[in-house]
């Protein structure tokens, strides 16, 4: 995606001077002369850098900084300052500009400054993606371990939960079968027993359910296995959707539509990561529309690849955010609510196992996550 940079200047022919000397860098350019609508549109256009004059109308160049630096992830601003400004400028660098070009000026130095900018803010982009990849690589080994205690404390008490139940069960067969011989079994024995019987049945279920939740716990986090191995992608969905389904609530149904697939070589920790934010994205989505839905995964084999779709009947995406929702940091969820490092890790892991992973949506009309993932790995 090419760089963006917003120019904004009440002066139509200086701003004009602007654009056209920014023409033919690779930008995406867009200019505005109404300082007081430049707010709305930088939170429209998703600019990297904001080119502005410091003397405007409406809002002048310090206080549209100020503004923007409010913003979570706000585009670098450079501005251009009148003579005699030099105090201004000085002022603007405390309040967070990220450089100042005084009037007047060379074209060439108002394309340093921005070049500067952008690779400034690309650089801040692929540093943000390496912080949101250690930070999954140390969730996934806190994970791991976490997993591990968590088994092993469970599966030891419930070896003697199991074990316990299943004398019980025996006992309550012999004393039935002594009472069904005796000449006047007591009925009060006879109910106690049924009491019992029933007790043990829902003991060894439940001892059913936990021993089943440990195990996809377990492989979820592929314990004791190597990272690059041979695995099935629909053991990936359904151990992640049986771990994530109890937390979704009543409101929210998941369907599993898993086709036929060969086994794919990778990473199957990383891949169940990028089921598991796949599904609480739909997840999220769902719950800021009318907090009740479906989400359903797809998974088919193709021309040397599997191919798994996941798709939820939410909000959806604007369609000037479609382009950016893999970046990292970016999300529509507000403040507060995630740090947007999602769908930047799951493009970062799918890309890693050489696959795509696209996205189709409208506002209103849910959305499609597509990931493609190659039966074998190049080289």
């Amino acid at each position: 995606m090419s760089p963006r940079v917003l120019v904004i200047d009440d002066e139509e022919a200086a701003r004009y001077g602007m654009v056209k000397a920014l023409s033919g860098e690779g930008y995406e350019l867009q200019d505005t002369g109404d300082s007081g609508a430049a707010l709305a549109l930088i939170d429209e256009f998703q600019p990297d850098v904001v080119l502005s004059d410091i003397n405007m109308p409406d809002i002048d160049g310090l206080t549209l900084l100020r503004e923007v630096r409010r913003r979570e992830d706000p585009p670098l601003v450079v501005l251009i300052t009148g003579y005699g400004s030099e105090k201004v400028a000085a002022e603007a660098l405390r309040a967070g500009a990220y450089n100042y070009i005084p009037k007047p000026y060379e074209l060439n130095e108002l394309r340093n400054a921005i070049r500067n900018a952008v690779d400034r803010q690309r650089l801040a982009a692929k540093l943000k993606s390496s912080q949101a990849a250690l930070a999954h690589a140390n969730k996934m080994a806190a994970l791991a371990e976490l997993v591990a205690g968590v088994a092993h404390e469970i599966n030891n008490p419930l070896g003697v939960v199991q074990s316990s139940t299943q004398t019980i069960e025996t006992g309550v067969c012999r004393l039935r079968a002594s009472m069904t011989r005796a000449e006047a079994p007591d009925p009060q024995c006879l109910r106690l027993l049924e009491v019992v019987e029933t007790s043990a049945r829902q003991s060894v279920e439940a001892c059913r359910r936990i021993s089943r939740t440990v195990s996809n716990m377990a492989a979820f986090a592929q314990l004791d296995r190597a990272d690059f191995q041979e695995f099935q992608l629909n053991e990936s969905v359904e151990c992640t959707a049986a771990l994530v389904r109890p937390r979704l609530g009543d409101g929210i149904k998941l369907e599993l539509r898993l086709g036929p697939l060969p086994p794919i070589e990778g990473n199957p920790r990383d891949v169940n990561q990028v089921v598991l934010h796949l599904v609480r994205n739909a997840a999220d989505a769902i719950r800021r529309g009318p907090g009740q839905g479906e989400i359903a995964i797809d998974t088919a084999a193709g021309n040397d690849e599997v191919i798994m779709k996941v798709a939820d009947n939410g909000v959806g995406i604007p369609e000037e955010n479609l382009a950016s929702v893999f970046d990292p940091g970016f999300t529509t969820k507000g403040v507060g609510i995630g740090i947007g490092a999602g769908l930047a890790i799951c493009h970062q892991i799918v890309h890693a196992h050489h696959g795509r992973i696209t996205v189709t949506s409208k506002p209103g009309d849910g959305a499609t996550f597509e990931v493609s993932l190659p039966v074998r790995q190049p080289g």
